[in-house]
């Protein structure tokens, strides 16, 4: 369903919502797409890239699931990103990407709670100094980047399917 307040013709997001970032006169972003009825997950949204591209598409209108360990921190962020942007459908879910049951939880919660996935953004990622292994035995920063990544993926394969049905 089209968003009533987007144009027809999208060239400049601002007419579709006046607090579009802009820097040096130009648009941060080209792409201005109705995103409305969408739904997006994005790991590691609670700072640094996923923080910036979750901020970014929530001027497009989807419901947007931040996938983050820390609830506080995560919960700021939200807040913080819903009075710049006005939209509301943001979602805190936790998620461990080191803990391959917390993962399998993650995914079954998603997938009770949302029919589809349009957009998956695998951002999160850690980097230690020294060996720490997960609960299941691998390396942390394997476990937390690679592993749990790959299987998340795996296990959200069927949503992700089912909001591109019409493409496969």
């Amino acid at each position: 369903m089209m968003n009533p307040s987007m144009p027809k013709n999208p060239q400049d997001p601002r007419k579709v919502n006046p607090n579009f970032p802009i820097y040096n006169g130009k648009n941060a972003c080209k792409l201005y797409k109705d995103l409305t009825d969408q739904v997006i997950i994005i790991t590691g949204s609670s700072n640094g890239i996923g923080k910036s591209t979750a901020r970014l598409l929530t001027f497009m209108g989807p419901t947007i699931v931040f996938a983050c360990r820390d609830r506080a921190k995560t919960l700021a962020v939200i807040e913080e990103i819903q009075q710049e942007t006005k939209n509301k459908n943001l979602v805190f879910m936790r998620l461990d990407l080191s803990d391959l049951r917390f993962v399998r939880e993650f995914a079954k919660d998603f997938n009770s709670r949302y029919q589809k996935l349009n957009i998956l953004i695998n951002n999160a990622g850690i980097s230690m100094d020294e060996r720490r292994l997960s609960k299941d035995s691998y390396e942390m920063v394997f476990a937390t980047n690679y592993l749990g990544h790959f299987y998340l993926t795996n296990l959200l394969l069927e949503a992700l399917k089912r909001s591109h049905q019409a493409e496969w």
